[in-house]
């Protein structure tokens, strides 16, 4: 056998060597538990407050809105450009 090939087959023992250590080493270590997603943001937001301090100024605004489409009927064609 030449030096070369001598050479590169303790170097192929070494690496199994490794390969092998590092099998049982991972063996050893436990599984982590899955981790919740991280939240980014981009949820639901949260629902209005319709307690009795928020309804004052909701009425108020319903009751401009009110006031406004009858007499805007080209902005407000149908349905449902009325609730929009």
């Amino acid at each position: 056998m030449t030096r070369d090939a001598r050479q590169s087959g303790e170097e192929v023992q070494d690496l199994r060597t490794l390969l092998a250590d590092a099998l049982l080493l991972a063996a050893r270590v436990p599984p982590t538990p899955p981790q919740q997603p991280k939240d980014q943001g981009q949820g639901f937001p949260d629902s209005p407050d319709l307690s009795q301090s928020y309804r004052g100024p909701m009425i108020g605004r319903i009751a401009q809105i009110q006031m406004v489409i009858p007499y805007k009927p080209a902005r407000f064609p149908n349905e449902q450009s009325k609730m929009r």
